[in-house]
């Protein structure tokens, strides 16, 4: 119903798991992960709509759900379903997939109108001392920039990006990569860094601030809680079992839906619904092209 929805192709793949085709979602589907500072410091809106208030926003995980509840004044529907990534394992987890003894670097991304976050020269410093191979994937804007590219190829480092916002599989291609390599960085406390934890990867987390041009106000309360509540995720060797665990909580593992109880929650068999979906994402659709607003939507 949203025009956010399917962004990374999160439609997309609820239809998969509930063998539909083309259904839209009755309601909004969160996309990205939010933490429990994010969601109750900056998200107070999130979830409400200027036109029919009460349909039902779907979220990740239970810390999310309460705080949504706490800091939305109007009564809205709430669902926990659990992340898209989850669903993609679901669909791929039996899959073989060869792993490689490389690292899998994600250097912080920046939101579309933003400037560039991620210190690339120092990252490559960083990146050289290692004695494994080293692979980068980047945010479709920096993998736009050529200077970046001539940068990670002079130092004959390889390059992946996943796509933009619009790229159905954008989730199965991110998936793929997780489990191709051994072990996975990261600059910033971001989605990838619980999918990477749930894979049972070797993750590293490291967050000096000479890999980062610029840190958002929210990253800054999100560092001081991981720090004091879990602070096995700066530990140069992240404890496996302690980040599944946690990343199992951040995912929204024990919330995950059976087909029918999606077909149920989400529209996809109710005629109705859909009409209002198809209608509300026609009228949305008009007015961001209006507002000049639909070139975020799009990327």
């Amino acid at each position: 119903m949203n025009l956010d929805n399917n962004w990374y192709g999160q439609t997309f793949i609820l239809n998969l798991i509930t063998k539909n085709k083309n259904k839209l979602i009755y309601g909004g589907y969160q996309h990205g992960w939010i933490s429990s500072i994010n969601a109750t410091k900056t998200k107070p809106s999130l979830g409400e709509r200027k036109f029919l208030k009460n349909l039902p926003f779907f979220c990740w995980n239970e810390k999310c759900f309460n705080n949504l509840k706490k800091v939305n004044k109007k009564k809205l529907n709430f669902f926990i379903i659990g992340s898209p990534f989850l669903y993609v394992d679901k669909i791929l987890s039996s899959k073989k997939v060869k792993e490689k003894n490389e690292i899998l670097f994600f250097p912080a991304n920046q939101k579309i109108q933003d400037s560039l976050r991620s210190n690339h020269n120092n990252i490559i410093n960083f990146l050289n001392k290692k004695k494994l191979k080293v692979n980068v994937c980047l945010f479709y804007k920096d993998f736009q920039n050529k200077k970046i590219h001539d940068l990670y190829k002079k130092n004959k480092i390889k390059l992946y990006c996943c796509g933009t916002r619009k790229n159905l599989y954008f989730y199965f291609k991110l998936y793929n990569l997780f489990k191709q390599h051994k072990y996975i960085y990261f600059n910033s406390i971001c989605s990838g860094l619980f999918y990477s934890l749930f894979l049972k990867k070797k993750t590293l987390l490291f967050l000096n601030r000479k890999y980062s041009n610029y840190l958002y106000d929210f990253e800054k309360k999100d560092i001081l809680y991981y720090k004091k509540y879990y602070k096995f995720l700066f530990k140069k060797k992240i404890n496996i079992r302690k980040g599944f665990e946690l990343a199992k909580s951040e995912l929204g593992f024990k919330h995950l839906r059976s087909k029918e109880k999606l077909n149920e929650i989400l529209g996809f068999k109710s005629n109705i619904k859909q009409i209002v979906c198809k209608i509300y994402y026609f009228l949305s659709y008009i007015y961001f092209k209006l507002t000049n607003k639909l070139k975020f939507l799009d990327m």
